[in-house]
Parts: C-alpha cells; sequence; structure tokens
C-alpha cells in the first residue's frame, strides 16, 4: 500500500483529496449530462420527429380542408378546418357552435390528418 492511501472495499484511494475531488466531477457531469440530454433529445429527435408526424398527416392545412380528429370526445369525427393557427400548429375544425365558443373546437396539427375520399364521402 502506498503512503497517503486508503484501502476501501480493495480499492486504493489516495488520501488526499485526489478521489474525492474525481468522485465529485464524476456525479458533476451525470447531472450536467441529464439536462443536455433532455435538451439534445427534444431539439434533435423531438422537433424533426414531430414534423414529420404533421407531415404523414397531411401537413400543412388549409382554411377549407376536410380533417379527421384523431383524439379525445371527438375522435373519428370528420370535419372541416375553418381557421389555421400556423404558428402555433394548430387548426380550428367545425364541432358546433358551443365548442366554437368554448374553443374546444382547436386542434394540433398532430391530433387531426387529412380526411381520404372514402372518410369524406362516409362522414
Amino acid at each position: 500500500m502506498v503512503s497517503g492511501s486508503v484501502l476501501w472495499q480493495g480499492v486504493q484511494i489516495a488520501s488526499d483529496g485526489v478521489s474525492v475531488w474525481i468522485i465529485a466531477l464524476v456525479i458533476a457531469a451525470f447531472l450536467a449530462s441529464v439536462p443536455l440530454g433532455i435538451l439534445f433529445g427534444v431539439l434533435v429527435v423531438g422537433v424533426p420527429l414531430g414534423a414529420a408526424c404533421d407531415h404523414v398527416n397531411g401537413a400543412p392545412f388549409r382554411e377549407g380542408d376536410t380533417v379527421c380528429v384523431l383524439v379525445g370526445p371527438h375522435r373519428g369525427t370528420i370535419t372541416t378546418v375553418y381557421e389555421v393557427w400556423a404558428t402555433r400548429s394548430q387548426v380550428r375544425v367545425c364541432l358546433g357552435e358551443q365548442a366554437k365558443l368554448q374553443v374546444k373546437d382547436v386542434f394540433g396539427t398532430n391530433h387531426v390528418c387529412r380526411a381520404t375520399p372514402e372518410q369524406k364521402t362516409s362522414g
């Protein structure tokens, strides 16, 4: 055993504080990597994946487009887009006057998809 070191569970640890700094740096690196990993995931994976999903669903939508609602109590409803909020990636669809007044007719572009011709005729 080297002078100035301690043997702990079979691992030689320097008693001069170097090992404490190494452990502290490892913990700090781990704690820094978590938010950086989340940021990386959102920006590098989430944004392009969201854009790809919007594209598959038929976005960009325009006023007058026939869409199918994919979520919520109106799931499966075939309706028409009457307003587009492009900066928010949202659309407003015709679900009745009550829904319009309560602003319950707003959906993200990933929560609606362009209706197929079969859906348009059966809806």
